[in-house]
């Protein structure tokens, strides 16, 4: 991806920052839009349970083993491929392998999040909870 800096934005603060510059050009149509709405229903509401834990931690050492545990519930709605990798390197008990794996999920869901939120501003009458 081309990265260009066209005057005072500020192109300095690592390089997500042209990832989302351009999702945020990102047209969605409306029929993905209605895929997207459905599966992240989909997904909210299998994830219940995670959701609460992670609303309901109490310590800082909670909060990882939450955070990680409803990103891999939301991984095997939103991100069914990365989420099958993940699960068959965790059986081979290889750190390294696991770290990445797991780092691909989470950078997929953040993905599909984001997705979710042009889709919405986009299409909002798709999205009415």
């Amino acid at each position: 991806m081309e990265h260009h800096n066209d005057g005072g934005d500020n192109d300095n603060d690592g390089d997500d920052d042209g990832n989302s510059q351009y999702l945020e050009s990102f047209e969605i149509d409306e029929a993905r839009a209605k895929e997207i709405a459905i599966t992240f229903a989909k997904a909210l509401s299998d994830c219940t349970d995670a959701r609460d834990a992670m609303e309901n931690c109490t310590t800082e050492e909670d909060y990882p083993k939450a955070s990680m545990d409803l990103t891999m519930c939301f991984g095997k709605t939103l991100c069914q491929v990365q989420h099958q990798s993940l699960v068959k390197v965790v059986g081979e008990d290889n750190d390294a392998k696991t770290e990445a794996a797991l780092q691909t999920l989470t950078e997929c869901v953040m993905l599909k999040a984001g997705e979710r939120r042009i889709a919405r501003e986009q299409h909002p009458h798709l999205f009415e909870e």
